[in-house]
Order: structure tokens, then sequence, then C-alpha cells
């Protein structure tokens, strides 16, 4: 009884200023909420990741995903480190408790044995043999009822011990559950530190490309707007031949005159009624363009229409063609003179089928639309009206 007294009391020390099993429990079961939440954020993330890798390519988009998805699996890999931690206190209260029983099943191990030695050499004598032997009534009485004790003690101890490993066994088990939850909680933890090294390597791939990116559309903005000044250049020169606008306006004036047409106000008159030079859609508007990337704002002088390659190009009214060229950036270009003082210009394109100087009926197909390379195909339309840019979209007519 010592003994057992001794055991609990270091038991119960051993306790103190520690937290119980159930106290733990419930930590692993709030911390397991925890992990469950973050996993399934992880997951919500990378889907994000994968649709935009998909849809839109877009690096700087896909970057701030990743950096979402590494923030949350380095926040996981701590709730899996915390919560290793806590089933090592477990596993060291389990261990614990197990020693205890060990030492509790070896003590009634120990009386078993000394009392099955004491009966072993003094013997169990049988109940006759107590009568016969017995001096008299009450010796009978007291003898028998030794042995009814000395039974039960002996059934108290078998009893002890079956119930002492059967607690034994159910220790053991709860142990190594534990010991395989820890097991499964650092293998979690390895393959997440795996995957927030591949989630880094990802984002130094697509910061790289970001900066790459940045870089080369930068080139591209210059290259534009250099190639829009060539192209303003060119109509500016156009604009400023006198000479050349008024023998234009005289050929004009005759052809329309053949042609029973009015000679004058005639474009003006057209101001969202004139037919598109292909049909398509736009896929750049006239104006100041602003570029989020870059932060930088660039000049469209016209539109840009999505057509396939090889689309007839027609001309808007009729007119002389003033120019004929090749710009870079701009492909082919036909300019059209249309009278008092307004011009349209059509570039990208190719199959070129009339000529400077040449009058053409409104509708007349000048060309096609060139392929572009990598890029889908399209057409860039201008127009001007006495030295000036206006907005296509404002002249044609509404789709």
């Amino acid at each position: 009884m010592k003994q057992i007294l001794v055991i609990f009391i270091l038991f119960l020390s051993f306790l103190s200023g520690q937290k119980t099993s159930e106290e733990i429990q419930h930590e692993i079961d709030t911390q397991n909420r925890s992990l469950e939440q973050l996993r399934k954020e992880i997951l919500a993330v990378e889907k994000r990741i994968l649709q935009k890798e998909s849809e839109t390519r877009n690096a700087e988009e896909i970057l701030s995903e990743l950096n979402r998805k590494i923030d949350l699996t380095e926040k996981l890999i701590r709730s899996l480190g915390r919560e290793e931690r806590m089933y090592s206190e477990r596993i060291n209260q389990t261990q614990h408790r197990i020693a205890l029983k060990s030492d509790e099943l070896s003590r009634l191990k120990y009386q078993m044995r000394k009392r099955m030695i004491y009966l072993y050499q003094y013997g169990h004598p049988s109940l006759l043999e107590t009568i016969f032997y017995s001096r008299n009534w009450n010796d009978i009485v007291y003898r028998i009822k030794y042995l009814e004790i000395l039974k039960d003690r002996e059934s108290g101890l078998s009893g002890s011990i079956e119930l002492n490993i059967a607690d034994l066994k159910s220790e053991n088990e709860r142990y190594q559950g534990e010991l395989n939850d820890k097991q499964r909680l650092r293998e979690e933890k390895e393959k997440e530190i795996k995957n927030l090294q591949s989630d880094i390597l990802r984002r130094n791939e697509y910061l790289a490309t970001v900066q790459f990116e940045q870089s080369e559309l930068q080139k591209k903005l210059e290259q534009r707007q250099t190639q829009v000044r060539d192209m303003e250049d060119m109509i500016e020169k156009l604009l400023k031949d006198k000479q050349a606008a008024r023998v234009r306006e005289e050929e004009l004036i005759r052809m329309r005159a053949l042609q029973n047409m009015a000679t004058t106000g005639n474009f003006s008159a057209l101001q969202g009624s004139l037919p598109w030079p292909a049909a398509g859609t736009v896929i750049s508007h006239y104006g100041m363009r602003k570029n989020t990337q870059l932060k930088t704002v660039t000049e469209n002088p016209g539109i840009d229409i999505s057509v396939p390659a090889g689309t007839e190009v027609s001309s808007v009214l009729d007119g002389i063609v003033t120019k004929i060229t090749f710009l870079r950036g701009f492909g082919n270009v036909i300019i059209v003179d249309h009278g008092g003082g307004y011009q349209t210009v059509y570039a990208h394109v190719d199959q070129i089928r009339v000529s400077e100087k040449e009058y053409i009926t409104s509708g007349s197909v000048m060309a096609v639309v060139a392929k572009n390379g990598s890029e889908a195909s399209k057409l860039h339309f201008e127009i001007y009206g006495n030295n000036a840019k206006l907005d296509p979209e404002k002249w044609l007519v509404k789709q």
C-alpha cells in the first residue's frame, strides 16, 4: 500500500505545472482546424495561379499570387511545427504513464510470486483437512475465514495484474498512434518545405520574367512612339506641300464633275456615316493610352482593327492616292486625299492594287490586310482633317 501511495505522489508531482492530456488534445484539435483552413487557402491560391497561367499569362499577377501562397505555406509549416511539439509533449506523458504502469505491474507480479512461493512452501490445506486437524469449533471457523481471506487476496492480486496489463496495452497502442501522428506531421512538414522551396524558385523565375517583360515592353513602347512620330512627320510633309495639294484638289474636282458628284464638302458631310475600311473589331482605340505596368502614356493617332490576314481593304470615300510607302512598325501604308483638307491612312496592308496619283472611287479595294508575324493581323486606320488628327470611330458608321 505504501508503494502505491509513493508512486501516486510521484505521478502527481510529475504532472504538477504541466498541461493535462485533455488540454493538449484541445490545443491539437484547435491547431488542426487552423491547419485545415490554411490548406484550403493554399489550394485556392494554387487554383488561381493555374487559372492565371492558363488564361492571362500575366507574370505580375502570377507573382502576386505566388507571394501569397509562399506566405500561407510558411504559416502552415510553422503551424505543423507547433502541432509536432504538442504531440511530442503528449508522447512524453504517455511514456511516463507507461513507465508508472510497468512499475506497478512489476510490483503486483512480485507480490503474486511471493504468495505462490508461500503457498508452495506451506501448502494449501483442503477444507476437510482444516476441520480434521482443528482442535475445536472456534479454530475451525478461524481457519476457514483465514483461507477465504487468502483466496480473496489472490483473486484481488490476479485481477489487479490483469487490469494493469490491459491498461498497459491500451497505453502502448495510444503511444504507437501518437508516434504515427507525429511521423505524419513530420512528413507533411517536410513536403511543405519542399513545396515552399519550389514556389520560391517559381517566384524568382517569374520575377525575372516580369523584369524581362517590362524591359521588352519599354523597348516596344519606345519603338512605337518613334514609329508614330515617323508617320506624323510624313503626313505633315505631305500637308505642307501646298502645290501638290492644289493639284490633287483640282484633279478630284474634275473627276467628280465627270461623275455628276458634288465637288466639295463630300467628306465633312459624312461624319458618323463613313463605311468601315474592313469589317472587324477595334482592339486599340484612338487617343492617349496608359500603360499601368510601366506607368507611361502613349498616343494612338488612329485605331487598330482586328481582321484576318488577306481581308480586303477599301477606301472609305473617293479620292486621290497621295502616297504609298513603307514605315517601320506600320508596314505598307496608303494615304488617300479626299479633298477639303481630309485624308485617310491605311497601314499594315499588302498586295497593293492602286498607284500614287490615281483617282479611286468610294469602296474601291486598294489592298489586303498583311500578315503580322507572330502577332494577330490588324488594319491601322487614321483620319486627318484640316491638319489635325481625328477620332476615326466618330466618323465611321456605328457597328
